[in-house]
């Protein structure tokens, strides 16, 4: 296993596909995964009322995972990051970010029309949240998935 440098953590961060966001309420732990995108130094996701964004809102602080692996080379790729989560408020932020994530992910949609989201303060209560990241990691398995190499030494 090794360190991944700034630049090919912030690499993988900015490109993932799924990221999980760890927050801890009330003593509980809570993982869930979000489609997201990385603005400046800052990632972010839309969600609607529910646990996830309630836990959020009384959370302080969020650990987000994003992984890559390619299991025909036996490789894997992994960034934690650390910050600080926030509803955002601005109207003009949170259309901009639908609209980043849009651009992201629409290669991985089948057809246009499949895709659609509420605008933001729209009825279904969608909420656009800002992960202010101050500290962000990243590890790699080596050639091969030898026992030292496993994530979690499975």
């Amino acid at each position: 296993m090794h360190e991944l440098n700034h630049e090919e953590s912030h690499a993988l961060l900015a490109t993932g596909e799924v990221a999980h966001i760890g927050v801890v309420v009330d003593g509980e732990p809570y993982v869930s995964p979000v489609s997201y995108v990385v603005v400046g130094s800052d990632l972010y996701f839309r969600t609607g009322e529910g646990r996830r964004l309630g836990a959020l809102r009384a959370a302080g602080r969020v650990c987000v995972e994003v992984c890559r692996t390619d299991a025909g080379a036996a490789h894997w790729e992994s960034v934690i990051a650390w910050g600080t989560p926030e509803v955002v408020t601005d109207e003009q932020l949170a259309t901009d970010v639908a609209t980043h994530l849009l651009e992201k992910y629409r290669p991985l949609i089948p057809s246009p029309l499949a895709f659609s989201w509420a605008p933001p303060g729209g009825s279904r209560g969608a909420a656009t949240v800002r992960i202010a990241l101050d500290t962000v990691t990243g590890r790699a398995s080596s050639a091969g998935f030898g026992p030292e190499m496993r994530p979690g030494r499975l």
